[in-house]
């Protein structure tokens, strides 16, 4: 079948690789367009958010150049994001410290010290995550116990697509969608809010996380250079990004009850939507 538009540029931003595609209306990908950087993981769970940024914008730009006239057809860009990081930012947006992914495992030592404060069970059902070096609080609080410049000069605390955005749309304030967030550890999964309990056994600031919003509530209007440099992307919505283990379910067709997907990457897991 050939392609039918619209179309949707997705970026795949993961531990070893960023690439862009673009896909039809019904979802088939368009052949021999797109482009992908492979790159090393970090040993040591700190990424450079700034070089992470610039890979993307190239990949984004190379299929651009790549679609041609079917750039035009473009109606959205998605993003998938590996998940589990966080970096810290000032006012304007710049970051202030690395990013921290999920495989900065000191915070052990912050994990039973959060134990003592937080009912643990209560956490769990409330999260649907167990207290772990994997997980934003005891990664929080290990930057505030062990980086306290770095600690402080965080005006915010946000996740790599939310950095991203900040950049190519030059918005002082862009949301964590749920998606991303309940990879933090930190969400509520109820009432669709960050968890206060261990927001006040880390000490944290509630105003230093973002704002939460569902991915559909994308952003439009991208600032200059990017609204020149990407012009058929300029107006189009870009919806807040989701985590890659999600989008690998929801990409396979494996989003109902009884059935499940194994991902083998650079970190593996079966999961069920």
């Amino acid at each position: 079948m050939p392609p039918i538009p619209p179309y949707v540029l997705a970026l795949d931003v993961g531990s070893t690789s960023i690439r862009a595609r673009l896909y039809d209306s019904h979802a088939q990908l368009i052949e021999r367009v797109g482009h992908e950087i492979r790159r090393s993981a970090s040993t040591n769970g700190l990424e450079d958010p700034e070089q992470l940024r610039q890979m993307c914008e190239t990949v984004i730009s190379k299929t651009l150049k790549e679609a041609g006239p079917a750039c035009s057809d473009i109606a959205g860009v998605g993003m998938a994001c590996f998940v589990g990081n966080v970096v810290g930012v000032d006012a304007a947006g710049n970051a202030v410290t690395p990013l921290y992914t999920y495989a900065h495992s000191g915070s052990g030592t912050e994990v039973e010290q959060i134990k003592q404060i937080v009912d643990v069970d209560a956490t769990h059902e409330a999260t649907g995550a167990p207290l772990h070096t994997s997980y934003q609080a005891p990664r929080l609080l290990w930057i505030k116990n062990h980086q306290p410049e770095e600690f402080a000069r965080a005006a915010r605390w946000i996740d790599l697509g939310a950095y991203l955005y900040r950049r190519w749309f030059g918005a002082s304030e862009v949301p964590s969608g749920y998606s991303v967030a309940s990879w933090s550890g930190m969400l509520d999964r109820k009432s669709l809010e960050w968890y206060q309990p261990l927001i006040e056994a880390i000490g944290l600031d509630a105003a230093t996380l973002p704002p939460l919003a569902d991915y559909s509530d994308g952003l439009q209007g991208l600032a200059e250079p990017y609204r020149s440099d990407w012009g058929p992307l300029a107006d189009v919505p870009f919806f807040l990004a989701v985590g890659d283990g999600a989008g690998a379910n929801i990409g396979s067709g494996r989003c109902t009850q009884g059935t499940a997907v194994l991902t083998v990457g650079t970190t593996g897991a079966m999961r069920a939507v």
